[in-house]
């Protein structure tokens, strides 16, 4: 009988995709493929509070993310407000030279209807990013506007500090449109 030669040692890889954890509203998941770990929940303070806690789980076991190419934060809001929100975008967007072209070329009165906002020292697929979403909700666009907020930073600590004022930025934006 012929002996096999010993099975070479290699690395070991463990991969997946999906929800590895779940406690009360949290959603903890994960993409090999994608390369993510992600924390989602109902109450954005609370999904920011339970991403420290990971974090402090991870320090206590001398494990780090100081190696992750980036940290994100995605909050998807829906607001209502006794202010129409077609108008006010027509207001804010009505000097607009795009409005212009658009209008001209197609021969209408064009509008914004949704708006997307970034900081244009860099580009979506950048580590450092930030944009807002400003759309009207579709059945109710007057009364209900949804909001799509995303922060990317590939420092940690910037990352912290951006997540501890971003919702006071938020509501004051909204409200100097909304005046």
């Amino acid at each position: 009988m012929t002996q096999l030669p010993p099975i070479p040692k290699s690395d070991l890889i463990l991969q997946g995709e999906g929800q590895i954890a779940q406690r009360e509203n949290f959603i903890i998941d994960f993409s090999t493929e994608k390369q993510f770990v992600g924390i989602s929940g109902i109450e954005p303070d609370l999904v920011v509070e339970e991403f420290k806690q990971i974090l402090l789980i991870l320090e206590e076991n001398k494990l780090s993310l100081d190696n992750a190419l980036f940290y994100e934060f995605q909050a998807h809001y829906s607001c209502k407000s006794n202010k129409d929100f077609l108008i006010k975008l027509k207001q804010v967007t009505s000097k607009c030279e795009l409005l212009k072209i658009a209008s001209k070329s197609f021969e209408t009165n064009m509008s914004v209807f949704s708006l997307k906002l970034f900081d244009s020292r860099n580009i979506p697929n950048s580590p450092d990013y930030f944009e807002i979403t400003l759309q009207p909700d579709i059945v109710t666009p007057s009364e209900e506007m949804n909001i799509v907020f995303i922060y990317r930073n590939c420092n940690q600590a910037t990352y912290k500090e951006f997540l501890k004022s971003y919702e006071k930025n938020l509501e004051n934006f909204l409200n100097t449109l909304c005046k």
